[in-house]
């Protein structure tokens, strides 16, 4: 699985995602299902992304253009809200570990998933909210889980 995919929310079934254009970086290249965060003020993915406050999830694929005016649709990253991720070692993190703090991995290689060798009980970008959830297509991947965004640039504390 590529990326992250919104599928809910904790805090109620049905809520929608909240969706905002943002301006891209010049040449910047975002994927849907992209973990972005802002650089300068404008869009950017990759391995700047790793432990830094995120912005959203891309919802579209876009390259910046030279001028940087280019936008891309992002669900902005709410603490609650809940996205599939697959993690960077396939299945070495574990069903004990819902709770745990983790931040991106494997943004070296645009592959965007989930660092199972950062789990925290204290600090990180995403939170474990289900290890190998069932009903989203993806039942037999032990690597996928279900996260919540906590360390986003839009909520008025998150943890460091």
């Amino acid at each position: 699985m590529y990326g992250f995919k919104y599928v809910g929310s904790l805090y109620s079934p049905g809520v929608q995602p909240m969706t905002r254009k943002f301006h891209v970086t010049a040449n910047e290249v975002i994927t849907k299902g992209d973990a972005v965060i802002l650089t300068s003020g404008k869009l950017d993915s990759g391995t700047d992304v790793d432990g830094v406050s995120l912005v959203g999830v891309a919802n579209e694929t876009v390259t910046g253009n030279s001028t940087g005016t280019n936008h891309c649709e992002v669900i902005v990253a709410r603490p609650g809200d809940l996205y599939l991720a697959d993690t960077a070692s396939d299945g070495s993190y574990a069903a004990t570990q819902v709770g745990y703090y983790f931040d991106q991995g494997n943004c070296v290689t645009a592959v965007q998933q989930i660092s199972d060798t950062t789990a925290s009980a204290t600090a990180g970008q995403w939170m474990l909210v289900e290890h190998n959830p069932q009903g989203f297509g993806l039942d037999s991947d032990t690597s996928i889980g279900l996260f919540t965004p906590t360390q986003t640039v839009f909520s008025s504390q998150y943890n460091e």
